[in-house]
């Protein structure tokens, strides 16, 4: 990429100035002046936090004035930095910051999602799922926002707190205790029951995943008959398919991907890529390539850099087997 050159007096404003930290919601930019806005594939968001950098593309709305993008999903809660790079191919990229910081939060969505892995392993208060309440979130409420299954989906995928090295189908990620096989139980259920089919099929990926399909729960009931009592047909049947055998778990454990990334189509046709924060130009690059081919999911692969502050680097460690889930738009 071209040589960065900072805009010193010029800012953007940007609402919301935080959201969710699964992502999703629509964010509206505006420059301070009027400058000179290139087509739309050579400008771009750039999200920075302590480890992640999001990069994603925009569309230009209000005749040309205002930049519209999708929020990326998040790692954890945390307040980052968003800037503007703007540039023409042959011209040096120009950094436009901000003046405020942009916030990623736990919201009721989110808290609920950290309740259920950190229950994992305790088959009473899953079985109880539906109808707890705590100062941080209803289930009951949860389950009634649009898309929740979707955004819980997000959560358990995103979340440095829930990555596969820190809890599994069975295993709370609070504790090392767990349970393996036989009755009780576990979050493949709770998904089931709950009618939360995007959820239930990533737990499949996850740890214990072939032994939670065999499990009966604290009802008698395998995550088939959960997913079948829900009314989840199509779920039913992929989790019987697991369940006598005739379709096998690819493997119960994640592995690590070496710092692969992912480029995702939003549902603006935008594209957004997460990497390391130490990676900006090869990401802006690598989102300009993915939009000028029109490309759904695309893994880019980088050095893996060390661990830093929120979360470790559970999210590399979960890239790699997730491409098919990074390209659905959203």
């Amino acid at each position: 990429m071209a040589m960065v050159q900072e805009e010193e007096d010029c800012f953007i404003a940007f609402f919301p100035t935080e959201a969710p930290a699964y992502g999703g919601d629509s964010i509206e930019v505006e420059f301070c002046r009027d400058i000179q806005l290139p087509p739309e594939g050579s400008i771009f968001l750039v999200y920075e936090g302590k480890r992640v950098r999001h990069v994603t593309g925009v569309r230009l709305v209000d005749n040309g004035s205002t930049l519209h993008a999708i929020i990326p999903e998040h790692v954890c809660e945390e307040t980052v930095s968003l800037s503007a790079y703007v540039g023409d191919d042959g011209a040096p990229t120009r950094r436009v910051s901000s003046r405020d910081a942009f916030s990623y939060v736990y919201d009721n969505v989110c808290q609920m999602a950290l309740y259920l892995a950190r229950a994992a392993g305790d088959a009473d208060a899953l079985a109880g799922a539906r109808a707890v309440k705590t100062e941080n979130f209803s289930a009951a409420q949860v389950l009634r926002v649009p898309q929740a299954d979707e955004k819980l989906a997000a959560c358990f995928r995103r979340f440095d707190e829930l990555a596969d090295d820190q809890c599994s189908v069975f295993t709370s990620c609070d504790s090392d205790t767990g349970f393996e096989g036989g009755q009780g139980e576990t979050l493949l259920h709770v998904a089931a029951r709950l009618g939360l089919q995007q959820l239930a099929t990533y737990l499949l990926s996850r740890e214990g995943a072939s032994a939670a399909i065999k499990q009966r729960g604290s009802n008698g009931c395998l995550p088939q008959d959960e997913a079948l009592n829900a009314g989840l047909i199509t779920l039913a049947d992929v989790l019987s398919e697991y369940t006598s055998g005739r379709r096998q778990l690819q493997s119960d454990v994640t592995e690590a991907a070496s710092g692969a990334v992912l480029i995702r189509r939003t549902r603006l046709g935008t594209h957004e890529l997460s990497t390391d924060t130490a990676l900006t130009s090869r990401a802006i690059g690598s989102v300009r390539r993915a939009q000028a081919s029109g490309a759904d999911a695309t893994t880019s692969t980088f050095p893996r850099q060390s661990k830093t502050n929120c979360g470790g680097d559970g999210f590399f460690s979960r890239t790699g087997m997730r491409a098919t889930t990074f390209g659905r738009e959203r």
